[in-house]
């Protein structure tokens, strides 16, 4: 499956230290990448992206379920596991 088109979605305006940054960086020298504040999922078409890449960055906020396939990258696990394991459940993959 080939990704052309991927959204990068975290929230950059609390820290500026966030992996998102660093995880953009990397991933731009792979595919077409555009960063997403979580305040613009809901008006997010579906179609725009090949895939969704959300990155933790320790804020409290749901990926709409309309936006597909997508992964999660949860880092920091350790501070309220409930709310990783029901977050978790709304992609289709988990790191």
């Amino acid at each position: 499956m080939s990704f052309k088109r991927v959204a990068l979605i975290f929230e950059a305006q609390h820290r500026q230290e966030t992996t998102g940054f660093y995880c953009k960086r990397a991933l731009e020298q792979l595919t077409s990448l555009e960063h997403i504040d979580p305040s613009q999922l809901a008006s997010i078409s579906p179609d725009r992206f090949d895939l969704y890449i959300n990155i933790d960055e320790g804020m409290r906020y749901r990926l709409p379920s309309h936006l597909r396939p997508c992964v999660w990258w949860a880092i920091d696990t350790h501070i309220d596991f409930s709310w990783y394991q029901e977050k978790g459940r709304d992609f289709d993959v988990v790191f």
